[in-house]
């Protein structure tokens, strides 16, 4: 009974290096024929070496299958190709079963390697094959690992080639390619040092699309690989050929001195379709390869001449895959991209002088689709001295700039997160990003001030009216910024969005019934601690005194025991400008106790005049009475 291993248990226990696996199944270019899944041949061959990840159908009937001529002397005269097979590898790597194959599926040179878990089925003859070196079998893990790892690098460098250039061709270019500027079409973007040419034709993914004839040119010689890239999903070839100075070329074996054009453009060229699910060849004879990865390809007559990685393969009609290596051979499947990147800007400003401001620092992020969340790429990107961050080479996608730290004396910038995007236009160039420019505003602070009676501090003062004013370095002078500012009904004034300096408050209207504060003035300043913070302030309390007042108290002139009511009196205030009292008040009238209380005198001379006197009483000799408030 087969038992699974892990692989590196199985290459333990089989005393198997990890390069003596890659001899025991080959390489990717080593097969002109590899196909993840199945494939079904009822009238065809492969005349080089063929991998098959699931079942085979080799021939029908009378009708057989050979695998692998092309390795072997003496066959030069027929075989068309020039596929050699090193020590080891084989001409034939399955990973499936063999269905219904006919009378013998003849592999001419080199070995059959098949799974381990298919030894039994083949020793009960299920399935056989005419052999000259014999099969062998090898650990299951070892055969699925080469073809998921064969299918992940050609899907790897079939979108790498899809990428070599932005410029695209239509199916009529492909009739007239002498007259394209191939310099247009040269590989821009994938690291390597070959020569690449890369035609992309344009048409959708979702297209269909037929490739008749495909007229080469001299000057393609030149370079070392040529590509056309179609982004279709089925592609037929038919009703055409290959063509050179307008002559098809003719598909010969390599003896042949007139095969020299077919073997120079079939390890050339190469057709890479990377959305393909579906290829139809209809008697059509394919000069170079075919990178196919997710396609199942079905051919009718003509040939392959070069490699063809697909899914699966019907052949029938005698349609055979003659065996050409890829001129970059092993490299292929090792290109990667340069990637598109652009650089960004970053500009850091005052919100209101459009100072530079140095030193923010910032925290960048990419968008990973595949969490859907932003992961973060670099952190600490702080501006220079002239307030500029150039965050460079950054490739295609999203990205998020978070401040995590802002100038000195500065707040953040009330845009926590700046989104931007680096992407490419319709014709696949970079576009590259405006100047971002991001403003802070100067660090605000407050203050907060306590009107309190004097005397009693538990008091608190509504109604007290101030004015701001701040120092002016230039002008070396006080300005007002703000005015009618008044405590509220607990006696408070919180003054806010301060910036740094030097500020003083003025008291110009006390609380009802209070003088004006004896510190007309209060100082302050707002200022920034060794790390560019704003300094708190506490309380500051302002304190002011009750205004003065007087109570006059009538009675009989005889009985000082008797109160008068309703005697009236106005109040005068001494003008020292004018040298005389002024009237301030009229219609003071003493009470049921013959009481007059006046209030809210400020300090300053006063007389009150007996205007009136009481019913049944007249006015007294003298009815002027002086009197002082002082502070």
């Amino acid at each position: 009974m087969f038992m699974e291993y892990d692989f590196k248990e199985v290459l333990r226990i089989q005393n198997i290096s990890k390069s003596n696996a890659v001899e025991i199944v080959g390489t990717i270019s080593h097969y002109n024929g590899l196909l993840f899944n199945s494939i079904t041949s009822l009238q065809a061959d492969c005349e080089g070496a063929l991998a098959v990840g699931g079942n085979a159908q080799f021939g029908f009937g009378l009708h057989g299958y050979d695998i692998g001529a092309a390795g072997m002397s003496g066959w030069e005269s027929v075989i068309i190709g020039n596929h050699g097979n090193p020590e080891g590898y084989p001409s034939l790597l399955l990973g499936g079963i063999i269905d219904n194959n006919s009378t013998a599926t003849r592999v001419y040179a080199g070995k059959v390697v098949m799974k381990l878990s298919n030894q039994q089925h083949y020793e009960e003859n299920l399935f056989r094959f005419d052999c000259a070196d014999g099969v062998s079998f090898v650990p299951d893990k070892i055969c699925e690992d080469f073809f998921e790892y064969a299918k992940k690098q050609v899907i790897h460098t079939s979108d790498v080639l899809a990428q070599g250039s932005s410029e695209k061709i239509t199916i009529s270019d492909l009739q007239n390619l002498e007259q394209l500027e191939l310099s247009d079409y040269e590989n821009k973007n994938i690291k390597t040092d070959a020569k690449i040419l890369c035609f992309n034709l344009d048409c959708d993914p979702g297209d269909s699309v037929k490739i008749g004839e495909i007229h080469l040119t001299e000057a393609m010689l030149e370079y070392d690989t040529i590509v056309i890239n179609v982004p279709a999903e089925k592609i037929t070839f038919a009703d055409g050929a290959t063509l050179y100075d307008g002559l098809p070329i003719q598909i010969l074996p390599s003896i042949y001195p007139e095969s020299q054009l077919m073997q120079d453009f079939a390890s050339k060229l190469i057709f890479n379709f990377p959305n393909a699910n579906e290829i139809n060849m209809l008697n059509y004879a394919i000069i170079g390869s075919i990178l196919a990865p997710n396609a199942s390809v079905t051919g009718a007559g003509g040939s392959i001449n070069g490699m063809l990685i697909a899914d699966s393969l019907f052949q029938d009609a005698g349609m055979e895959l003659h065996a050409f290596v890829i001129s970059l051979e092993e490299e292929l499947w090792g290109l990667t991209v340069d990637p598109q990147t652009a650089n960004v800007e970053i500009v850091k400003r005052d919100s209101l002088s459009y100072e530079a401001l140095p030193n923010a620092i910032f925290s960048l992020y990419l968008y990973n689709e595949e969490t859907e969340e932003y992961d973060l790429k670099e952190a600490g990107l702080a501006t220079s001295e002239s307030g500029v961050l150039v965050i460079e080479e950054l490739p295609i996608g999203g990205y998020k700039l978070v401040e995590t730290q802002a100038p000195k004396g500065y707040a953040l910038s009330e845009t926590a997160e700046i989104p931007f995007e680096i992407k490419t236009n319709n014709e696949g160039e970079i576009i590259q990003v405006n100047t971002i420019y991001i403003s802070n505003a100067k660090l605000r602070g407050h203050v907060t001030f306590l009107k309190r009676d004097s005397e009693k501090q538990e008091i608190k003062l509504e109604g007290a009216i101030f004015s701001l004013f701040m120092y002016n370095t230039e002008e070396d002078e006080y300005e007002l910024i703000s005015s009618g500012l008044t405590t509220s009904e607990e006696g408070t004034l919180l003054i806010e969005n301060l910036l740094p300096g030097e500020y003083k408050l003025v008291e110009t209207k006390a609380p009802e019934g209070y003088y004006l504060s004896e510190t007309a003035e209060t100082q302050f300043t707002i200022s920034l601690d060794q790390d560019g913070k704003i300094v708190e302030l506490e309380t500051i309390d302002i304190a002011n005194t009750k205004l003065g007042s007087v109570q006059i108290i009538k009675t009989d002139f005889e009985d000082a025991q008797i109160t008068l009511a309703g005697a009236l009196f106005t109040l005068k205030k001494f003008n020292e400008e004018s040298d005389e009292y002024e009237e301030l008040r009229t219609g003071l009238v003493t009470d049921e106790d013959g009481s007059l209380v006046i209030e809210n005198l400020e300090p300053g001379k006063y007389m009150v005049v007996e205007t009136k006197s009481p019913y049944g009483y007249k006015l007294p000799e003298n009815p002027e009475t002086l009197f002082t408030i002082e502070l």
